[in-house]
Order: structure tokens, then C-alpha cells, then sequence
């Protein structure tokens, strides 16, 4: 009768342990999309800027303005800006990088509790 009760209370748990594991993988991937998502954005903001310094440089370039300070300036505020791009792009991908070690962790977690249940029954 406590035996039971006792496998009772451990089938509930491991039960309840897998639904809310199953919950946190669909949260995992669910925010992976949304990290990826982003980075890809981020990504094609850097290939705008990109573009843009390209043609300041040409327009810094031309006759009529070479040398114009405040050209120079825009240009090297558009170093930055696309520096700090860079810099958000890895630490997304670091992120991104990390997520996914999670994920993986996860299922295998899962997949061992599984095999557990098995060989209580």
C-alpha cells in the first residue's frame, strides 16, 4: 500500500518533470527564432551602413567637397556606428551560441528521464 503510493507520487513527478521540461524547450526555441530573427536584422542594418559609408566616402572624395569637415565627421560617426554593430552582432551570435548548448543539455536531460521511467516500469 506505501509502496504504492510512493510509485504513485513518482510517476506524477516525473511526469510533471517532462511537461515542464517540454515547456522550457518550446520556450528555448521559441526565443531562438527570435534571437535569430534579430540577428539577421542587425545583420542587414551592418550591410546598410556599410553601403553608407561607402557613398560618403565617394561624396567626401569628389572635388567639390573634398576635404569638408563636416563630412569627415559624418564619416567617422558612421565607423561607429557600424563598429557598434559588429560588437551587438557577436555578442548575439555568442548568444545565440549558448542558447543552443542549452538546448541541447535540455534534451538530452529529457531523454534520460525518459530511460528512467522505462526502467521503473
Amino acid at each position: 500500500m506505501e509502496s504504492e503510493k510512493i510509485e504513485l507520487i513518482i510517476i506524477i513527478s516525473l511526469i510533471a518533470s517532462l511537461i515542464v521540461n517540454g515547456l522550457l524547450i518550446w520556450y528555448a526555441a521559441k526565443v531562438l527564432q527570435k534571437l535569430s530573427y534579430t540577428y539577421d536584422n542587425i545583420g542587414a542594418l551592418q550591410d546598410i551602413n556599410s553601403h553608407f559609408i561607402e557613398h560618403l566616402e565617394s561624396v567626401h572624395e569628389m572635388e567639390m567637397y573634398y576635404g569638408d569637415d563636416t563630412l569627415g565627421g559624418l564619416i567617422q560617426h558612421s565607423r561607429l556606428v557600424v563598429e557598434q554593430y559588429e560588437s551587438f552582432n557577436e555578442i548575439l551570435a555568442d548568444l545565440e551560441d549558448g542558447i543552443i548548448s542549452m538546448q541541447e543539455d535540455t534534451v538530452e536531460e529529457t531523454q534520460e528521464e525518459i530511460d528512467a521511467e522505462k526502467e521503473i516500469r
